[in-house]
């Protein structure tokens, strides 16, 4: 598989072809200091992409599900990160320890390796 679009930034890396909001895109991973970002470059036009740092939005954004269905393979701590965001908008039906857990920076909620896309 190759890029159908010309994108430049030597950091990242292309994961595939795909599709994003009902256009044929490009995905890529950019590997930043702390956190990787994911690209979706629709067209050769330099500005004409979108990206999103992992887990840096409120909640889980379009574009980390649509990467996420797509087969992007993700960290432990990119799950976690994930998990939470998903958890925290459903926190009412948590248990105590569940809900601490959350909390928390250095607990694990149970094993987020239903996040994962890889195929067995």
């Amino acid at each position: 598989m190759k890029p159908k679009y010309v994108h430049d930034c030597t950091h990242c890396k292309f994961l595939g072809n795909g599709a994003y909001c009902e256009k044929p895109v490009d995905w890529y991973i950019c590997e930043g200091p702390e956190r990787r970002t994911v690209i979706a470059r629709y067209s050769d036009s330099g500005p004409d992409y979108s990206s999103v740092t992992i887990g840096e939005c409120t909640d889980i954004s379009r574009l980390e599900l649509a990467a996420l269905a797509q087969g992007l393979d993700l960290t432990d701590k990119e799950k976690d990160l994930l998990l939470q965001k998903m958890l925290t908008r459903h926190r009412q039906g948590l248990s105590i320890t569940d809900l601490n857990n959350l909390l928390s920076d250095t607990a694990r909620i149970g094993n987020s390796d239903w996040l994962s896309t890889k195929l067995l």
